[in-house]
């Protein structure tokens, strides 16, 4: 399983103190190589400045985007996709997600059996 890269991708918009909630689980429980790709859906609630601040002190693992605009759903996926580590699993997160220790691995698991 050590092989196997996991890009996540988390949209926010207007979701500030959910969305680093959200990170900081995640980056506490993600128990295998990840990608975090956050993207920012044209928030005007200060989250901008808040995930600036937050990904700096991640750079090996988060790539932050800023749209000016909200893309909406699908079309901020897209774009955040395109910087997905190639050939590796994706997880689309919502920003108020809370997970657990391991469940990544434990994810990742039903792909490898």
């Amino acid at each position: 399983m050590s092989s196997m890269v996991l890009t996540i991708v988390l949209l926010s918009y207007n979701t500030r103190e959910a969305t680093r909630v959200a990170l900081d689980q995640l980056i506490q429980c993600t128990d295998i190589p990840f990608r975090l790709i956050v993207l920012d859906n044209g928030s005007t609630d200060g989250s901008v400045e808040e995930l600036k601040s937050w990904t700096s002190g991640h750079p090996d693992h988060i790539r932050l985007i800023v749209s000016p605009d909200n893309l909406g759903f699908a079309q901020g996926v897209q774009r955040a996709l395109e910087e997905r580590v190639p050939d590796s699993f994706i997880a689309l997160v919502n920003s108020d997600v809370v997970v657990g220790p391991h469940w990544a691995s434990r994810l990742m698991a039903h792909f490898t059996d």
